[in-house]
């Protein structure tokens, strides 16, 4: 995939992990896409401490359905 650098860019990577049956990554990176654009766009809403955890968990998640050995060291 080349890279437009456009918002375009997240709805092909979401598409391609449709087509390759990684829905549950695809269903998440686009709930993470909108809440990046609701943050992003909708400045009048305040964005809560819950979203942003639940932002943080959705990258960690899709990167765990991408790659299943891949673990989140905290320490």
């Amino acid at each position: 995939m080349i890279e437009s650098r456009t918002g375009e860019d997240h709805g092909k990577v979401i598409r391609t992990l449709r087509a390759n049956r990684r829905i549950e990554a695809a269903d998440r990176l686009d709930l993470l896409r909108r809440m990046r654009t609701r943050a992003d766009y909708q400045a009048e809403q305040n964005v809560s401490g819950g979203e942003f955890d639940r932002a943080i968990l959705l990258a960690l998640e899709i990167q765990h359905h991408l790659n299943p050995d891949w673990t989140l060291n905290t320490q």
